[in-house]
């Protein structure tokens, strides 16, 4: 579909968090329009995206895709190119985070403490800035929609486990299915063997949603996008491996 000989594909945080709102949309338009892009709707990846793009590159050879809820592709014939292309657009379109917040340690440490004794094993995160989802009021509130891009899907499952301050946590994390607990106004205890895959989707999602503007109107997966990941073979596949690392 892409003819050029280095192709790279990224799941920039930058891109995601400018294809989630018309606030992001307008800093692309305004921070690529001297370059030759196309923006492709969300497709499910893999073929269905594969066949976006070949219809777009039949209107014109473009080399520059920004995927919606998803990432960037660049192409060039050669290597150099391609990653002076995707610096280059990296640099334009990036967004600072907002302010992430203190998360309450002790009772985070408390709370692990209480868990490990019953026999479920927690930890907290080793980057901190995933507190932020149960710390920052305005990405708390982002929790909980749908994910918003498919990576988050596929290794933190579909709606996550967020509890108040006041809730039972043993009964939360009894659960083996659930591998985070996300506690407003506290931050995030990681349980029941949480992979390191599912820890780096978590700091992906902080950073992403303190790039979103406060207020601003994001674009989530609906349950169908969702659902079709959950229940395809590939990603089946790769929850597997990640469960061995």
């Amino acid at each position: 579909v892409i003819p050029e000989k280095y192709v790279i594909h990224t799941h920039s945080l930058d891109v995601i968090a400018n294809t989630l709102t018309s606030r992001g949309k307008i800093n692309l338009k305004n921070n690529l329009k001297d370059m030759d892009w196309d923006w492709i709707s969300y497709k499910k990846p893999g073929v269905e995206l594969g066949d976006s793009i070949k219809r777009s590159r039949s209107h014109r050879k473009r080399n520059i895709f920004i995927l919606e809820n998803h990432g960037l592709i660049v192409a060039a014939d050669k290597k150099h190119e391609a990653i002076k292309l995707q610096d280059l657009i990296l640099k334009r379109i990036k967004i600072e985070e907002s302010n992430c917040g203190a998360f309450d340690l002790k009772y985070l440490t408390d709370k692990i403490n209480i868990l490990m004794s019953n026999g479920i094993k927690a930890r907290l995160p080793r980057n901190s800035i995933i507190h932020t989802l149960g710390v920052n009021k305005w990405s708390s509130l982002l929790c909980n929609l749908n994910p918003l891009y498919p990576d988050h899907v596929v290794f933190c499952g579909v709606k996550p486990s967020i509890i108040e301050e006041s809730n039972n946590i043993i009964v939360s994390a009894n659960d083996q299915n659930i591998k985070y607990l996300i506690i407003r106004g506290k931050g995030v205890v990681l349980i029941n063997e949480c992979s390191k895959a599912t820890e780096s989707m978590l700091e992906a999602q902080s950073r992403i949603h303190l790039r979103i503007v406060e207020g601003d109107i994001v674009k989530s997966l609906n349950r169908l996008e969702c659902n079709e990941l959950i229940d395809w073979e590939a990603e089946k596949y790769r929850m597997k491996l990640a469960k061995l690392k």
